[in-house]
């Protein structure tokens, strides 16, 4: 889920009215787009990735807690 690309066409989220503005996209795209009844489809990409002294952001941990809690939050309300 939390990746770097993501295709979608127009009409699939114009129905979704999102509200996150940050990382939370991620849960919350996805959560309703399912919600919605589409299929998610894994495309394989090749990637180099940086670590976190060139920049990396994401905590493991802290980020996974908070789109487990962002999930819950988008299936149940």
């Amino acid at each position: 889920m939390e990746t770097c690309y993501k295709l979608f066409s127009k009409k699939s989220i114009n129905c979704l009215h999102l509200t996150a503005k940050g990382f939370e996209f991620e849960p919350e795209i996805t959560a309703k787009l399912l919600k919605a009844g589409y299929k998610i489809v894994e495309v394989p990409i090749s990637t180099n990735p940086r670590g976190y002294n060139e920049g990396k952001k994401l905590n493991t941990f802290k980020d996974g807690v908070r789109a487990f809690l962002d999930i819950g939050k988008v299936s149940f309300c």
